[in-house]
């Protein structure tokens, strides 16, 4: 979170940002919001999408996962559709771009 707060000051963003790190019951206890974006461990994002992270994204607001590799998208795909998310977007950074495998980016919203 320290380089995500660092990015933000970077940006001229930070004072219209939420971070928070925590456990999911400490960050659905506060409001909902337009913008989520999770960047951890695939297995993770999918045991949150089945605890209800997508009660933390506010009506017509936008959820981003990161942090998945390319192979684990199509399960993370299935997981955004149990939990009744309609996928908007997909980004994907080559190998070349991350200097690792290929991973990708989700961005969706309520179906």
């Amino acid at each position: 979170i320290r380089a995500a707060r660092k990015n933000a000051r970077a940006n001229k963003v930070a004072k219209r940002l939420l971070l928070a790190q925590g456990s999911l019951a400490a960050i659905q206890r506060q409001a909902n919001h337009q913008l989520v974006a999770v960047n951890i461990l695939s297995r993770t994002i999918i045991r949150f999408l089945a605890s209800g992270l997508t009660q933390t994204v506010a009506t017509g607001g936008v959820l981003i996962l990161g942090g998945i590799l390319a192979e684990q998208e199509p399960e993370m795909r299935a997981a955004l559709h149990a939990a009744g998310m309609a996928l908007l977007s997909r980004k994907k950074a080559s190998a070349k771009d991350s200097g690792a495998g290929s991973w990708v980016a989700l961005i969706a919203n309520a179906e």
